[in-house]
């Protein structure tokens, strides 16, 4: 149950949702409900109908609608048979269309969460600092924003139809005290007591496989980003089979574990219908050996039966619904991680920037500047003082390793000095903060170009009527853009 608590927190963290989002499914939830109700109670007064129409008024089942239908017994019961069954018909259609509906509402909230929660993730990721994005590999980056937000929108779809489910069986309970509590309480309990023990045991494995699979997702990324990046290498040297191999280390743990959840996330339902099914025939068998044949017996077994057969599906997709949430927990904790440490990061970079713009008038310098990386005593750069005036033209040179690449970051703000100062016409300046950004042009060792236009890839912005015509004419001119 605790478990269930904490996932709540993080999806409506992760989703940015409150109590109040989930209103509107809410309420779909109780209408379809009643329907669901609605439903059962016409069975049994239907198959009395048909079968021992004299019988309809003394039903236990009429009893609980009788106050809603007003029926002259005079009538023969049996003209009542095409208008009922026609009602009987047309009540169960659209409970099916609504059921349909229902579902479909709930994909589409989840979907369109997952589609803003990938957009979120990017631009957390964008507007991490170099540092901190430097430590993982950009392939995990495109595996949390592709495969990991989707395991995310199963938590929050799963929760969602777990909640729809709970509230109908909760309904169809209540509704089955009225016709008869003993069996209910037994039947209900030998459930719940399946549910709970599945669960107890098959969760935490669930937990495990869908920590382990996460894992395996990493290497895929990292695999095929690395295989293409090195192509040209990697055909030159003929080792294509090294890279095929890293990547079936981790298909062949995602099969493994894909195949294992998949098992004990289908099987809860076949093994509640056997339950419910030992139980009706014993319940049966029971009380027409101590009491004989009865009607009031065979008319609540059948409205057992029928309520057992809308409750055997939900009570396996709780099973189910709370077997899968287990299986992706742990993306859910990255995203939720992830978006702990990075989700203010944009905003709180843009008031740093326009609050702390410079316009570069004179020099930049670096005073005593050292920096090593966390965890390493090597220092790439000790005590260098540089000063960098306006219009100058200056080269770098030095042997691969000896903190050119650092040098320039740490000028440009990516990095921040372990120790000594950065000055910009002579005033102190956070390096990470970037402010001076916009007076500096940057043409990185890698080649970044974007599978788009030529326009695109000169202005980085889709929308044309954003874009300065004027500003960027030279370089239009240049690469004969009209």
């Amino acid at each position: 149950m605790f478990f269930l608590i904490d996932t709540y927190k993080r999806i409506n963290f992760v989703f940015n949702k409150t109590f109040k989002s989930y209103i509107p499914l809410l309420f779909l939830f109780i209408l379809l409900t009643f329907l669901e109700l609605l439903s059962i109670g016409l069975v049994v007064p239907y198959v009395n109908l048909i079968l021992n129409p004299e019988s309809l008024f003394s039903s236990k089942s009429f009893a609980v609608i009788k106050d809603f239908i007003t029926i002259n017994k005079s009538l023969d019961l049996q003209n009542l048979i095409i208008p009922f069954s026609f009602l009987f018909g047309i009540i169960f259609l659209f409970k099916t269309i609504f059921i349909i509906f229902v579902r479909t509402q709930i994909q589409k909230f989840s979907l369109v969460n997952q589609k803003n929660l990938q957009i979120e993730l990017m631009q957390a990721y964008q507007n991490m600092e170099y540092v901190e994005f430097s430590k993982k590999k950009q392939s995990e980056y495109i595996r949390n924003i592709r495969e990991l937000s989707a395991n995310s929108r199963d938590c929050l779809e799963m929760g969602l139809r777990v909640l729809s489910e709970f509230i109908i069986i909760l309904a169809i309970v209540i509704f089955l005290i009225f016709i008869d509590p003993v069996p209910l309480i037994i039947i209900s309990l030998i459930i719940l007591l399946s549910i709970l023990t599945y669960n107890f045991f098959l969760k935490p494995m669930a937990v495990k496989w869908g920590k382990e699979k996460t894992d395996a997702t990493k290497i895929i990324y990292q695999s095929v980003d690395d295989s293409f990046r090195g192509f040209k290498s990697i055909q030159s040297l003929k080792k294509q089979n090294f890279f095929s191999e890293f990547l079936k280390r981790g298909v062949n743990k995602i099969f493994k574990n894909d195949l294992k959840s998949s098992i004990i996330i289908s099987s809860p339902r076949y093994f509640l219908e056997l339950t419910l099914v030992i139980f009706l025939v014993c319940y049966l068998s029971l009380n027409i050996l101590i009491k004989g044949p009865d009607n009031n017996i065979l008319t609540t077994l059948i409205i057992f039966a029928v309520a057992g057969l809308r409750i055997l599906p939900s009570a396996a997709i709780i099973s189910n619904g709370i077997l899968t949430i287990g299986y992706c927990n742990e993306p859910l904790k990255i995203i939720y991680s992830d978006l702990q440490k990075y989700k203010n990061k944009k905003n709180l970079l843009e008031k740093q920037f326009f609050k702390n713009q410079i316009n570069f008038m004179s020099a930049i310098e670096l005073k005593n500047v050292s920096f090593n990386y966390d965890n390493s005593s090597k220092k790439i750069l000790d005590d260098v003082n540089f000063t960098l005036k306006k219009n100058d033209f200056i080269g770098l040179v030095g042997n691969t390793g000896s903190g050119k690449t650092t040098f320039v970051d740490i000028l440009l703000g990516f990095l921040k000095p372990t120790k000594g100062k950065i000055l910009v016409d002579t005033k102190e300046k956070d390096a990470r903060t970037l402010n001076y950004f916009l007076n500096i042009g940057y043409l990185p060792q890698e080649n970044f170009i974007i599978n788009d236009t030529l326009v695109t890839n000169i202005t980085l912005n889709y929308k044309k009527e954003e874009i300065d015509k004027k500003k960027n004419s030279r370089y239009f001119k240049f690469f004969r853009v009209k």
